[in-house]
């Protein structure tokens, strides 16, 4: 991306799509020399393709749910830009640009869950059923803990910060507008997507891809029925409205079904948890953009002192009304470690 901005300012698009496939064979091969690393530490088989058969079978078992998943994804995002394509001018671009921008927020609970992945395949391999379901719920906590605060705190924020990363050059204050309006929507589904990322590494891990596969199929057919029609009746906001609730409904289907075969959740107060972490990350975006905007203005007139202050005081409004009402993710980080316990998650 960094090489190909200078050359894509005089060239063009060509020049930028060139580099693009660059950077993906550069990542691959980036991934190649590491897998060769990892083959000489753990002297694995000089000739890896000599794999059993029955071993290669229940590889592409496992995986061909997943590949069925990403092909309804990318089908869903088809009809969903066919659909947003005949509304008016701009209506497609301001979208992609607020889906783009919500992905922000997932960026910390995305590598959390992939970064904990081969823990929870370990613990459910040889660490028993009990460590696992006890690490599975802080894990959950954790997540729903760190996406729900940034999300409520860029919900707040959604017009200052579209008017620091897009609106220069052809990008109007009108096509801000519109474009804050749908990123305010949106990225309020990205706890909702947190859940659902972490919960798929969960069926992940016990081996189980056809429950999710079959819950994202599902939740495709769903979104490709809702938003064309939601787009034609109320438009992008529709669309977006649409979108924003899937994760929420797929997040808590696929937590029903671990539920119901694992059991180990305790909802009552997983409940509570979420309405409270609700209710104060909202509160403390509310707190930090109010007094963030004022010092801002009083300092520069531009977003960026107001956007810094603001999330530095709502963090730290946030951090100390969890660490008041007892809240264990705030007194503990550990926990998102996932160092065993003795004392039980209340």
């Amino acid at each position: 991306l960094l090489s190909g901005a200078w050359p894509g300012s005089i060239a063009g698009v060509p020049s930028l799509t060139v580099w693009l496939v660059a950077g993906a064979w550069e990542s691959g091969a980036l991934y190649a020399i590491r897998l060769m690393q990892v083959r000489r530490e753990h002297a694995l088989r000089p000739h890896p393709w000599s794999m059993r058969s029955g071993a290669l079978r229940r590889v592409f078992r496992l995986a061909a749910p997943l590949i069925g998943g990403l092909v309804v994804g990318q089908a869903t995002g088809a009809v969903v830009t066919r659909a947003l394509s005949h509304l008016a001018s701009g209506s497609l671009a301001a979208f992609g640009y607020s889906w783009k921008l919500g992905q922000i927020v997932l960026l910390v609970p995305s590598a959390l869950s992939t970064v904990l992945f081969p823990k929870f395949s370990k613990y459910w391999q040889s660490k028993g059923r009990e460590q696992f379901m006890e690490s599975y719920v802080r894990a959950f906590r954790s997540i729903f803990f760190i996406a729900m605060p940034m999300a409520c705190f860029c919900c707040a924020e959604r017009g200052a910060i579209i008017r620091l990363l897009l609106e220069r050059g052809a990008f109007s204050p009108s096509d801000g507008n519109l474009t804050a309006g749908l990123f305010g929507v949106l990225i309020m589904s990205t706890p909702g997507s947190a859940a659902m990322m972490y919960l798929d590494r969960m069926f992940c891990a016990i081996q189980d891809t056809r429950s999710p596969m079959i819950v994202d199929i599902a939740g495709g057919v769903i979104l490709m029925a809702a938003a064309p029609a939601m787009a034609m009746r109320f438009g992008s906001i529709g669309a977006a409205v649409a979108t924003m609730l899937l994760p929420w409904l797929l997040s808590g289907l696929l937590l029903g079904i671990f539920q119901y075969r694992h059991g180990g959740l305790p909802l009552k107060a997983t409940g509570r948890f979420a309405v409270t972490v609700t209710v104060l990350g909202a509160g403390s975006a509310w707190f930090g953009k109010t007094l963030g905007t004022a010092v801002g203005a009083l300092l520069a007139n531009s977003p960026i002192p107001g956007i810094g202050i603001g999330a530095l005081l709502a963090a730290v409004s946030f951090l100390t009304a969890t660490l008041l009402l007892g809240l264990p993710e705030a007194a503990d980080y550990n926990g998102i470690c996932f160092q065993p316990r003795n004392q039980p998650v209340e």
